[in-house]
């Protein structure tokens, strides 16, 4: 007889992760950077992507992308004029619910740009932002990955939005695998697709841009006032869905600095 933790053992997970970026500048120049994305294995996401494409076709959408159709900027100023602002937030949390039922975990990695390059400035060997970021998530799903619910889900095969910025997470990937066995060992490929064909990219961009908006509430981030707080939570609110979430503040970044330096050897 075929156990179903034999059958989970066979399949594969994908990160999917896309960055968001709250300042037109480059990457962690200020402001708040944060890298953000989902795990799931590979029937869950071929679920996940049925019921998002049927939702998009529901609200007449070609794809979501979150801080443009809150806003009602670019390509939904239509929908800004016939769809009051509460309205697009129900719709938002309409996409979260799929989320919650179909993906396994979230992570978000968030650091102070701006304290980042004032803490490293003086140093000649140092790792761009963008590098910590991808490391540190890097960090989280294998960790979550090696718990024994999830043993032979490794490797990764990570996936990011085809962008501007998509080399500098390209020369990410290489040189943090050069450096860490680990990550050789527990990452496997990287790809980049165009998030206007892929809802897990368009998934993930909702956690990234969601996350931004509850970072800048400070305390009160995801709290009971929150209209986006179920994407901390599983399709029965009871449950918590599984999210790893780190914060690099300033002096979070100061007293790890020695550590944060050896990335770059």
């Amino acid at each position: 007889m075929i156990s179903l933790l034999s059958l989970r053992k066979s399949r594969r997970a994908r990160l999917v992760a896309h960055a968001f970026f709250d300042d037109s500048d480059s990457f962690g120049s200020r402001g708040f950077v944060c890298l953000s994305g989902y795990v799931s294995d590979d029937p869950g996401w071929e679920s996940f992507h049925k019921e998002w494409e049927a939702l998009l076709r529901r609200h007449h959408l070609k794809r979501l992308h979150t801080s443009d159709f809150l806003a009602g900027h670019g390509e939904y100023e239509e929908i800004r004029e016939t769809t009051p602002y509460q309205n697009r937030v129900g719709i938002v949390r309409e996409f979260i619910a799929v989320i919650q039922k179909h993906i396994i975990c979230g992570v978000s990695v968030g650091i102070d740009g701006f304290g980042f390059r004032q803490i490293f400035s003086e140093e000649r060997k140092r790792p761009p932002p963008e590098e910590f970021c991808f490391f540190r998530v890097m960090k989280l799903m294998v960790s979550r990955c090696l718990i024994p619910e999830w043993q032979g889900m490794l490797p990764l095969s990570l996936i990011f939005d085809d962008s501007e910025h998509s080399m500098r997470f390209y020369e990410a990937y290489r040189a943090i695998k050069s450096r860490h066995i680990e990550a050789r060992e527990a990452l496997c490929s990287i790809t980049f697709a165009d998030d206007r064909f892929v809802g897990a990219l368009q998934a993930a961009d909702l956690l990234a841009c969601v996350t931004v908006k509850e970072h800048r509430r400070g305390e009160d981030a995801w709290d009971a006032d929150s209209p986006f707080r179920g994407l901390l939570q599983a399709a029965d609110p009871v449950y918590g869905l599984l999210y790893d979430q780190e914060y690099w503040d300033t002096d979070l970044l100061t007293s790890n600095k020695a550590d944060i330096l050896k990335m770059a050897l």
